[in-house]
């Protein structure tokens, strides 16, 4: 693999994992304390209920499926992932902002 490609598959997980923890602290603040609601019911239980668990639950759950795909990088398949990943977490953040300028 290229150098280039190295770097990036370094990178990349490190975005997603950063993206992911500003979702998880957006979500409790949006859902517990604002307007919104969770449609996962697990999720929405422990957001109420529990919401350490629920950061623990969200960031164990993300992480460990980074680890897996990084581990798995040589493959295409694990690769589309990675960036399918960073893909959906960027437009989860973009959305986030709307609803942060929109009740904020």
């Amino acid at each position: 693999m290229e150098i280039a490609t190295k770097s990036k598959l370094f990178i990349l997980p490190l975005l997603v994992a950063i993206l992911n923890i500003m979702d998880a602290f957006l979500s409790m603040f949006f859902i517990k304390f604002g307007p919104l609601q969770e449609i996962n019911p697990l999720t929405a239980w422990l957001l109420h209920n529990e919401p350490n668990w629920f950061l623990f639950y969200k960031v164990y759950l993300v992480t460990t499926l980074l680890i897996v795909l990084c581990e798995y990088s040589h493959l295409y398949v694990a690769r589309a992932g990675l960036y399918s990943l960073f893909f959906v977490y960027s437009a989860t953040l973009l959305a986030w902002s709307y609803v942060f300028f929109l009740y904020v």
